[in-house]
């Protein structure tokens, strides 16, 4: 997996680029309170992407244990989409090097991405 890069905006502003996401997928550091991954995908076809869980069971308040889903979404031809990850739903899905890694199903092909830190 290659490693996203992340912009961090500030009062004064950032540059937010989209970046080539990788064949084998992409991973980020989780660097805690909230951050957008988006992806935008200049293909003529629909591409999936998907958080897998490191942790794949979960206890739930009055309902147990439960399965922990994928993270999935499916961008459209010649359109974006964005994970949001905080430090409330975010521990089920960064691994034991504090990477959340993304996949790539239907290619990716022309798809790019830009992570942000939002302070």
């Amino acid at each position: 997996m290659a490693a996203m890069n992340i912009a961090t905006p500030t009062n004064a502003g950032a540059v937010a680029a989209f970046a080539a996401t990788a064949v084998a997928g992409d991973s980020v550091k989780w660097r805690g309170g909230c951050m957008l991954v988006e992806f935008r995908n200049t293909h003529t076809a629909a591409i999936t992407v998907s958080v897998a869980p490191v942790i794949t069971t979960s206890l739930a308040r009055g309902a147990g244990a439960v399965t922990t889903p994928t993270r999935t979404i499916s961008v459209a031809a010649s359109s974006d989409a964005v994970f949001r990850f905080t430090e409330a739903d975010v521990a089920a899905y960064v691994d034991a090097s504090g990477n959340i890694n993304f996949t790539y199903a239907s290619g990716n092909v022309a798809l790019l991405y830009r992570a942000l830190k939002v302070l």
